[in-house]
């Protein structure tokens, strides 16, 4: 198949719905371009000139519709308003942001956790403060910056833009090519998260109980990290690579394929508006608790449980609105 053929056949269906009778509709059509193509190179037509006549002939979806059996599909989408293009450089803006965001956003866990580590360490308590409060001053620092670095990523998520389908075909490869990193990130995050209290038992073990507890937060700060980064990096290379689908309403119209669909716009809006307001109480809840209560040693313990109460809270929400997402339909 002629590359410039497949390509513009293949850009005309990424806006509709991705049920079998469109994918049956797009083979169908890329067959009959393929045979043209080659009656006519077989007729001595040059092969620019054969790309331009079945591209005319075969270019026109709108036409083909009723023929292709997906006149439904088509109008049902012209119906709604288009989806801006974005370019290749947006998108290579955003993959770089989700990066970037991933590791900003997994080095704060982990500075909260080696501060925590060295704490646990220390003798003199007293000296607690002295590096708590530098190191949660750092981790906000990198959880906002993170944020905002993820911030191109957003639209493309959301399904507010669309890539073309060349561009999508390329973060397509670059998501596969890629996919071993992903695999051995988790791997080894998860490795060092599982090995931590084995870490702490041989310290202890070696009869050094003053370094089995920084010993263990070191582990799982590098668990976390690793986990982050490479998650999000790949979080972000999926979300590009689904970029030349339907957009939200198209998805939420034809039977969820594409973006965000609105129920998940809200969720996101509601995980957003929580999140600024959320952490900065567990910081004011934990250093008053450490403060009046001068076991910094101990208070520590309510990063995990606001961890995973958070996780859980954003896991619910995202349950309900699936939840009401189908019984809406």
């Amino acid at each position: 198949m002629n590359d410039a053929i497949h390509t513009y056949i293949n850009g005309q269906f990424t806006t509709l719905p991705r049920t079998p009778e469109v994918e049956r509709a797009r083979q169908e059509l890329l067959q009959m371009s393929e045979d043209k193509y080659t009656e006519l190179v077989a007729a001595g037509v040059s092969a620019n000139e054969a790309t331009g006549r079945v591209i005319t002939e075969f270019g026109n979806l709108d036409e083909l519709a009723d023929d292709l059996g997906i006149r439904a599909e088509f109008d049902g989408v012209s119906a709604v308003p288009p989806v801006p293009i974005a370019t290749r450089a947006d998108a290579d803006k955003a993959l770089a942001g989700g990066r970037r965001g991933g590791l900003l956003v997994g080095g704060g866990v982990l500075v909260i956790l080696l501060a925590l580590a060295a704490v646990s360490a220390m003798s003199d308590q007293v000296m607690t403060p002295a590096v708590l409060f530098p190191a949660v001053a750092v981790a906000v620092g990198l959880f906002i910056f993170g944020g905002f670095s993820m911030r191109p990523v957003a639209p493309f998520k959301n399904g507010d833009v669309r890539l073309e389908f060349s561009d999508a075909s390329h973060f397509r490869q670059l998501a596969e090519r890629s996919q071993w990193m992903f695999v051995t990130g988790l791997v080894v995050g998860v490795g060092l998260l599982v090995l931590a209290p084995g870490v702490s038992g041989i310290l202890s073990g070696l009869d050094l109980d003053g370094a089995k507890g920084p010993g263990f937060l070191v582990m799982i700060g590098l668990g976390v990290f690793v986990l982050v980064a490479s998650s999000n990096q790949h979080g972000t290379l999926q979300t590009l690579a689904k970029a030349d689908r339907p957009a939200a309403s198209i998805g939420a119209a034809f039977g969820g394929f594409g973006g965000s669909s609105e129920a998940e716009k809200r969720t996101n809006w509601r995980i957003g508006l929580i999140a600024p307001i959320y952490w900065p109480a567990i910081v004011a809840v934990y250093l008053g608790w450490s403060f009046i209560s001068r076991d910094w040693h101990i208070t520590w313990i309510i990063w995990p449980i606001a961890g995973i109460a958070f996780a859980v809270f954003v896991g619910i929400l995202r349950a309900a609105s699936q939840w009401n997402g189908r019984q809406a339909s």
